[in-house]
């Protein structure tokens, strides 16, 4: 299976690239009133309106107000929709065998899969179907 690996705060992630539309750079975004806090904003690709969502936000238990200062945007797809995550950097592409995943059981954690050891980095496997299933009607 292929993972894109990426950071938010100092701590890498990674989803599979089944679910990756495109990578683009930071771009301007347009604030959305009374929304979660995680959701940054609208922005427009090819003239369709994604919502941007702060992913370190909405992974985040905490009500910590600091701003992630991002580089990249990952637009995911789940059917025909589309939703756009902003992290702080996109650090590679990589071909992992799924039995490298070693499954988590803890309650709290429910977006993420797993723990994938690739080069010497402790990587967390979001799972979007948790993530978008957890979060359904609330963007």
């Amino acid at each position: 299976m292929q993972i894109i690996v990426f950071t938010l705060k100092e701590k890498y992630y990674a989803i599979p690239t089944e679910d990756v539309e495109e990578i683009v750079k930071e771009m301007p975004h347009t604030h959305v009133p009374k929304a979660p806090s995680w959701v940054e904003g609208l922005i427009n690709i090819r003239g369709n309106a994604i919502t941007l969502i702060n992913l370190y936000k909405l992974l985040s238990n905490t009500s910590e107000t600091e701003e992630l200062c991002y580089n990249s945007i990952i637009i995911l797809k789940n059917n025909d929709k589309k939703v756009a995550f902003a992290v702080d950097s996109v650090e590679a592409v990589s071909e992992i065998d799924s039995n490298d995943v070693q499954m988590t059981d803890y309650a709290n954690a429910k977006e993420v899969a797993g723990i994938i050891r690739l080069n010497n980095k402790m990587i967390s496997p979001i799972s979007m179907q948790a993530l978008f299933s957890l979060n359904e009607g609330q963007a």
